[in-house]
């Protein structure tokens, strides 16, 4: 059936996939016999892909054509997942509803199963509730893929591999699929399935056990892209050509030389994953804009346990004119317990425009720093990195997007950086809470 979906031909060995087993058998004669012998040896699939390359789309309608076709059993995870019936299940039920499969299908809370077959679908997050541990997805028995959407965010060859190793049924093709967008060349993904093995990122074709499934959106049908999706990737292609080849293309980062922060380094999570009961205090810091090519950037974090979870950042190049209402309303909107601003140039004059805004429980802390920017920053990192949660459920080229990204890229060599204003302020609220802590 999912030849009546447009999508793009790189994506068919995932639908091959499944039936190698019976054209090995001599019961199928549907692929080519050389074709099958490299199919049966796969165990592992990596799909990678820019924005809006279609790869989650189609990952999951290839789940369910194997769990209605093929009896495969799936045990399908994020690193972080919650309420999976409220989100990744409908998500996953519109696929079976494409392909035709509903009738064939029973829902429950965390888990959907074939009605004429032992095929079924479970959903389950990698790591534990309390965020300091894997879950025991090992213990699970009986399930022939092991897929993980987002597999970014996997922290360790070693957590995916205890999982990896668990997936052993005898009657169909025992496979793992990673689907994710890739990040930069430190991560063990890259390092394990491209770097250990010779391949380079962004091929397609079978390597010994692995398959490598690579798209970007200019493989799909233009007509099924936003005209503002495909806009912004146009205008990011001709104004910030590296970031287009990484987050819209899906290419690996280099290693860039002295990069003081790495994605990979930084615990995560979702809104979703608040215990909102648990709050210590809520807090922000303000590195105010002080020239026209400057950012105004504002993270906000929720003090829980011993750590600071980045709920929002307001991160923006544009005036005062604006700024001052944005952070108003941002500090009202979460009703933090202090914001600190950074006065140092016009911050003492942006500082009282924004005090006069807010409540006075909204307390308002002036902050003039006096010791170097790049040194406070470079001296503070380590804390920043075990310190401060990001999440990983915002939209691309939001506030928190492009915050995030701007720090990623800030380096070692002062030189090189052509922004510090994500970093500084991310810094700025590490030492905030600090301060704020209570002994």
């Amino acid at each position: 059936m999912a030849d009546k979906i447009s999508i793009s031909e790189k994506y068919q060995p995932l639908f091959d996939f499944p039936k190698a087993k019976a054209v090995i058998e001599g019961k199928s004669s549907e692929l080519d016999l050389d074709y099958a012998r490299k199919l049966i040896k796969v165990d592992t699939i990596v799909v990678t892909g820019g924005r809006n390359s279609g790869k989650s789309f189609v990952v999951s309608l290839a789940a369910a054509n194997w769990v209605a076709e093929y009896m495969h059993r799936i045990l399908f995870t994020r690193y972080t997942l919650v309420s999976a019936e409220d989100t990744i299940i409908p998500d996953f039920m519109e696929k079976v509803d494409l392909l035709g499969y509903s009738p064939y299908f029973k829902v429950r809370k965390d888990r959907i199963t074939s009605k004429n077959n032992k095929g079924k679908v479970v959903f389950k997050g990698i790591k534990t509730s309390s965020g300091n541990q894997s879950a025991n997805l090992k213990s699970l028995k009986d399930f022939s893929c092991f897929l993980t959407d987002e597999a970014e965010e996997i922290p360790d060859l070693n957590t995916w591999k205890k999982i990896y190793l668990s997936i052993r049924v005898k009657d169909v093709q025992n496979v793992s699929i990673l689907s994710l967008n890739p990040s930069d060349k430190e991560h063990w993904i890259y390092k394990e399935f491209y770097e250990n093995r010779g391949i380079k990122g962004g091929y397609n074709g079978i390597v010994g056990n692995v398959m490598y499934i690579h798209t970007t959106y200019l493989d799909l049908d233009r007509d099924v892209i936003a005209d503002n999706v495909w806009n912004e990737f146009k205008r990011m292609e001709e104004k910030e050509p590296e970031e287009y080849k990484t987050v819209v293309l899906g290419e690996w980062r280099d290693n860039i030389k002295g990069s003081l922060f790495f994605k990979k380094d930084f615990a995560t999570f979702t809104l979703e994953d608040i215990n909102y009961n648990n709050i210590k205090k809520k807090i922000g810091f303000i590195d105010v804009a002080d020239t026209g090519t400057d950012f105004l950037s504002f993270p906000i974090g929720y003090e829980i346990g011993h750590f600071f979870y980045v709920v929002d950042w307001y991160f923006t190049d544009e005036s005062s004119q604006v700024t001052i209402d944005g952070c108003a309303e941002m500090i009202m909107h979460h009703n933090l317990d202090y914001t600190a601003i950074e006065t140092n140039g016009m911050g003492s004059i942006f500082c009282s425009e924004v005090a006069n805004r807010v409540p006075d429980h909204n307390q308002i802390i002036q902050v003039n720093q006096s010791s170097n920017k790049h040194t406070r920053i470079l001296t503070n990192s380590a804390g920043v990195r075990l310190k401060m949660i990001l999440r990983t459920d915002v939209e691309f080229g939001s506030m928190y997007d492009m915050a995030t990204r701007q720090m990623f890229k800030y380096n070692k060599d002062k030189t090189i950086n052509d922004w510090d204003d994500a970093a500084d302020s991310i810094t700025g609220l590490k030492l905030l809470g600090e301060d704020l802590k209570e002994y």
